[in-house]
């Protein structure tokens, strides 16, 4: 599995925070960490989707956990770092395409066929092998 963060740009915003040292002392600090990513394509195992127009992803923080979300596809995804989010977001995106975008509308809800047609404008073509 592969998802790389070429295929991203980002939107930096300074955050605060709090920082722990090796001898546990805690000092306040100012860090700038993306609120906002933009998914311009997307690899994952041996497939790259090719995105028709860029799909904006927001991107929060909670202590140590980062979580991506994509609201029109209602997908939200968390690790502890933001590669492992992206690479947690791009498996989720892919078993969405798999499950909803591949299957025939006599097998999907209406909410799913609504879903499956949201994604086919979002995915312009999709390779093999990448």
């Amino acid at each position: 599995m592969t998802c790389s963060l070429r295929d991203f740009s980002f939107v930096d915003a300074p955050v605060s925070g709090w920082v722990e040292n090796a001898r546990n002392e805690t000092f306040g600090t100012e860090v700038r960490y993306p609120q906002a990513v933009q998914l311009i394509s997307l690899n994952f195992g041996n497939r790259t989707f090719r995105l028709a127009q860029p799909l904006d992803l927001h991107v929060e923080y909670d202590r140590n956990w980062v979580v991506i979300e994509s609201e029109i596809l209602s997908i939200m995804a968390g690790a502890d770092n933001l590669p492992d989010a992206i690479r947690s977001f791009a498996e989720d995106f892919s078993m969405l395409w798999d499950t909803i975008a591949e299957e025939s509308d006599e097998g999907l809800s209406g909410d799913a066929r609504s879903l499956k047609l949201q994604l086919r404008s979002i995915v312009r073509d999709v390779a093999q092998g990448a």
